[in-house]
């Protein structure tokens, strides 16, 4: 908006954001916004701050300002209503590709490093969070999605666009229908991939370590027996079943010991970071960090 820094009102108080991070504003200015078309519209001065964080948008109306416009807002037609200073009801429709790809960008954005009092890069815990490199980066569709059945079953459904025009709707589906096979619904449609089956009636897909686990020492950490466990339940009036299963998986692997995880597929070559299931002591690794979580 090319304010000038000398216009700034500084003395502002500090912003908390959802997470407990503090923003300080570089200032604050009032304007007069209108909102609307002429006739059709609302002038009234609103207040704002100006802060230097990356964001999504470049402007977020609070609510002190939409309490004075006395605007009621429906979300799901992303539409905002009021009355201008004749009584005359506005209506103010937002787009909804814009917000679509708003959303998406801001479900990509990266939390940036701030330093410290001493001038050392400091890290949040929500930084290592290792679902920030899991999340899907590829483009996705714009608008509203519906259901397309191109198996056997009704259950066996892909999405496509709703605002699709006919020409490119009809062209999409042609296209879907002679590659149907193309898509696996089961197990069994995966030629040459042998899941297993967990006990919990689901599907995991394995890796042999059959070799690798024959050249590691074995941990002989001790593991709870079900005796102990059961004596140690006993007199208690409320047993909490955490849901630990496969709890390991959440453990880093030793950074030198990760190759040794790797696996070949069509295009490329992986291993893990985290410590998958099928390694010989993936069991006492996880029993003895939960020994050390529960000793405090």
């Amino acid at each position: 908006m090319h304010i000038p820094k000398e216009h700034l009102l500084h003395g502002c108080s500090d912003l908390i954001g959802f997470a407990g991070e503090c923003v300080q504003p570089k200032g604050t200015f009032e304007i007069w916004v209108t909102f609307g078309n002429m006739p059709l519209a609302q002038t009234i001065k609103v207040k704002f701050y100006v802060i230097e964080y990356a964001s999504t948008y470049n402007i977020i109306l609070g609510r002190p300002t939409i309490a004075a416009l006395k605007g009621i807002i429906s979300m799901p037609h992303l539409l905002m209503k009021l009355h201008n200073k004749s009584g005359i009801v506005v209506a103010i429709r937002g787009d909804q590709k814009i917000a679509r790809s708003c959303y998406n960008t801001s479900l990509r954005a990266k939390t940036p490093v701030q330093p410290d009092d001493k001038g050392k890069a400091s890290v949040n815990m929500t930084d290592l969070d290792m679902r920030e490199d899991m999340r899907d980066t590829r483009p996705q569709p714009d608008g509203e999605l519906e259901d397309f059945q191109i198996g056997p079953l009704p259950e066996n459904t892909t999405k496509i666009g709703q605002n699709l025009p006919e020409a490119e709707k009809s062209a999409l589906i042609t296209v879907l229908q002679n590659n149907k096979d193309l898509f696996a619904w089961t197990a069994a449609d995966m030629p040459g991939i042998d899941p297993e089956k967990k006990p919990n009636e689901k599907w995991r897909m394995c890796t042999d370590y059959t070799d690798l686990n024959k050249h590691c020492p074995k941990d002989f950490y001790p593991l709870p027996t079900i005796d102990k466990l059961v004596n140690n339940s006993g007199g208690y009036q409320i047993l909490s079943f955490m849901d630990a299963y496969s709890g390991y998986n959440q453990i880093p692997m030793f950074t030198p010991d990760e190759e040794a995880t790797s696996f070949i597929i069509e295009k490329a070559t992986y291993y893990y970071n985290m410590m998958p299931f099928g390694l010989k002591n993936a069991g006492a690794t996880y029993q003895r960090m939960m020994n050390k979580v529960f000793s405090q």
